[in-house]
């Protein structure tokens, strides 16, 4: 059995995009299962009574124009994919990352995600997971999960859980420079 990772993330956070990718180099090469979590960041920083920084520490990536910026559509959009469809959740995530941090597309609006959910679902598919994606419902659903995860000692993001496989032993920590 693998070694099981948790990696709760969101769009917003730099620091996630790069976990996620060094994740996806390495999980053909360590024995892991990866369960990647769509979450929060503006939650899991409220309820944690976490301050951004004035200014994100340098990265060297593509930035998009304007950062901080909102992602509740993305990442509700993300969080229904995995309730819904999770098979499509690692490739969904792969676009959304893309569109915002190669692209630099900061405010992913109910337009854009239909054109980036069109490529992956049927018309029905995708006017069912906007649908669900703007709710009252997975707006608190988010909520809910960060407020977990600050339980769980979440202060920022990404938050990674690993449980080793021979004795079941979990470790968090949230990952950035």
């Amino acid at each position: 059995m693998p070694h099981h990772i948790v990696f709760s993330f969101d769009c917003v956070s730099p620091w996630s995009y790069i976990g996620y990718h060094v994740l996806q180099r390495y999980k053909t090469k360590w024995p892991i299962d990866i369960e990647w979590q769509p979450a929060s960041l503006a939650y899991v920083m409220k309820y944690a009574n976490n301050q951004p920084p004035v200014a994100p520490n340098p990265v060297s990536i593509n930035m998009p124009s304007k950062f901080p910026f909102h992602t509740f559509p993305v990442m509700g959009v993300l969080r229904a994919i995995k309730d819904m469809y999770p098979t499509k959740l690692h490739e969904m995530i792969d676009k959304c990352f893309h569109e915002i941090w190669h692209l630099g597309h900061h405010e992913l609006d109910r337009e854009r995600l239909a054109s980036i959910l069109q490529v992956s679902f049927s018309t029905e598919e995708t006017a069912r997971l906007l649908d669900v994606a703007f709710s009252k419902q997975t707006k608190q659903l988010l909520a809910h999960e960060a407020k977990v995860l600050v339980d769980e000692g979440a202060f920022g993001f990404p938050w990674i859980v690993a449980t080793r496989d021979f004795d079941r032993k979990s470790t968090a920590a949230c990952v950035h420079a």
